[in-house]
């Protein structure tokens, strides 16, 4: 019986090891190829877990990005992976690491929900439902 309840309690840690928080999509103007996406990733394990792969509904390409600066440049660049540290968090905004999105499927505009599928290195896919929103309104 002890054995029983310590196998439930692992399975649902491990199932809990990345969570996700505040993800939200950037709205496009009608036409556009490209939007961004943002997102919180919080690993409650002991053991870095990398993100290796996403994928969204409303587009043909999603791309794991990232920000760097060339000769003075700032400049977008693919990753193949980005790493979720044990016990940490991997906060993807803007003007830092970001998801990617190309040839969009839909156009989105602001209240929209969408689901974007992540793939794990711990062999897990999680998904999460994405807000649109229009960065280019300011909050009051």
């Amino acid at each position: 019986m002890k054995t029983f309840f310590i196998t439930i309690l692992l399975t649902i840690t491990t199932f809990a090891q990345v969570t996700i928080e505040n993800p939200y999509v950037r709205v496009m103007p009608p036409g556009a190829t490209a939007s961004a996406g943002f997102v919180v990733f919080k690993n409650s394990s002991d053991k870095d877990i990398d993100l290796i792969s996403a994928n969204a509904e409303f587009a043909k390409t999603t791309e794991l990005h990232t920000h760097m600066i060339k000769d003075g440049i700032m400049q977008m660049r693919k990753v193949e992976k980005m790493t979720i540290p044990a016990k940490g968090e991997l906060v993807l905004k803007p003007h830092s690491n970001h998801l990617m999105f190309f040839e969009l499927q839909k156009n989105l505009k602001a209240g929209d929900k969408t689901v974007i599928k992540f793939k794990l290195s711990n062999g897990k896919t999680i998904s999460a439902s994405f807000d649109a929103r229009d960065l280019t309104k300011k909050k009051h």
